[in-house]
């Protein structure tokens, strides 16, 4: 408006000059009059819009160059949203607004926070609150207590732990898996109402150890599992020590005694967070504990994929779920992209935030296709894209 009074003094001053005809001034301030009208009439909508609520099933961001407001849609979101942001400029500020109101609307929350942010547990604790809705959060230093192979059955569980780690042989991993998937069915028969831990599991992970329990397994899997003990050979016995000194580094880690249930003390439940509406928050400070933040994050996503497949076959499970990662290319990338490829029909979606796009290439090869390609959402706050990723096909529509 400020412009279109400019402008109007301005033809108001050469028309003082020149002294052209009356129909001439006249025509001239009908025109300029009716400018201003119509600049006033869009500024006074855009305010009525801003003081307006944004409308039901969408999340308000913030404002365009325009200064037209910028909403996301549930139907948006569900096919995943990627947010990139150098520090400060509002990524994870983004991040746990969407997560937020997610949280009112009584969604099931999961994040997970690779930097650890009290400040970021702050937020999504305080948005629980508002709404009476359960809080639980995990950190390295507890209290909280997680178990890992809480629910599944002896197949799934080794799935589960095999697909956190890396081999460089495929018959090391084919002994691991092997090996794990044995000790997992004893314990189901050990102790059938109560979940193996991870720590159970890597004391087990001597094989003389496991002939021990099997006195308290059925006679016809004692004697498969004897003969199979008896059979392994050097180079298995390298694989089954391997995964064994791997898994140690975590339950013999700072975070090794928050791996396990507590009596009297409710452990987080990954599954039960998906289907029931609760809001949870792994807390992850890798800048404190780089490797030991990879390995768990990478852990908790395929609790979280394991933990979709299931919320696929519950007839009785809440509506539209959310996952959120901060800082998601400190994790392993073929991880990720299983829980982007893997949620979306159970009802999940997910929420990436990293930096650059950058990070994505230093994580993996081919990770940033494969990223960009599997969200519908590319989200980037007060900033442009950088000169390379513009000239191709994944721009944002609108910057806020």
């Amino acid at each position: 408006m400020t412009r279109a009074f400019r402008w109007l003094a301005a033809v108001a001053a050469t028309l003082a000059m020149i002294s052209p005809p009356v129909w001439v001034v006249a025509l001239t301030a009908t025109v300029a009059t009716a400018v201003i009208l119509a600049r006033t009439s869009a500024y006074l909508r855009r305010r009525r819009e801003a003081q307006r609520d944004p409308p039901s099933g969408t999340v308000a961001l913030g404002r365009d160059a325009g200064g037209a407001r910028v909403v996301l849609t549930d139907q948006q979101l569900s096919a995943h949203a990627l947010i990139l942001g150098a520090t400060g400029a509002g990524k994870s500020t983004t991040l746990l607004a969407v997560l937020a109101e997610h949280v009112r609307c009584g969604r099931p929350v999961v994040a997970i926070d690779m930097k650890g942010s009290p400040a970021f547990a702050r937020s999504l604790a305080d948005a629980a609150a508002s709404v009476r809705r359960p809080f639980r959060v995990w950190t390295f230093d507890g209290p909280g207590r997680w178990n890992p192979l809480a629910h599944g059955n002896p197949t799934e569980l080794k799935d589960k732990l095999i697909a956190s780690e890396r081999f460089t042989e495929p018959h090391y991993q084919r002994a691991a898996e092997r090996y794990v998937q044995t000790v997992l069915q004893v314990l189901e028969h050990v102790h059938p109402r109560d979940p193996p831990t991870l720590e159970e599991l890597v004391n087990l992970m001597d094989p003389r150890r496991v002939s021990g329990l099997l006195r308290h397994a059925p006679r016809q899997l004692a004697e498969r599992v004897q003969d199979y003990l008896a059979a392994l050979s050097s180079d298995q016995l390298s694989a089954i020590r391997g995964l064994g000194t791997r898994l140690a580094l975590i339950t013999e880690s700072q975070a090794g005694p928050y791996l396990a249930p507590a009596a009297g003390q409710e452990a987080m439940d990954l599954r039960d967070g998906l289907t029931r509406g609760h809001v949870v928050l792994f807390s992850l400070n890798s800048a404190r504990y780089g490797g030991l933040a990879s390995q768990l994050g990478t852990l908790v996503i395929q609790d979280l994929v394991a933990a979709t497949g299931h919320r696929l076959l519950d007839p009785g499970r809440e509506g539209p779920a959310t996952v959120g990662i901060d800082e998601f290319s400190a994790l392993r990338s073929d991880n990720v992209i299983s829980l982007l490829a893997r949620c979306r029909e159970s009802g999940v979606s997910v929420l990436l935030a990293t930096q650059e796009l950058a990070d994505l290439d230093r994580a993996a090869p081919g990770l940033r296709d494969q990223v960009l390609g599997s969200t519908a959402v590319k989200i980037r706050p007060n900033d442009s894209w950088s000169t390379p990723t513009r000239s191709r096909r994944y721009r944002l529509a609108r910057r806020f």
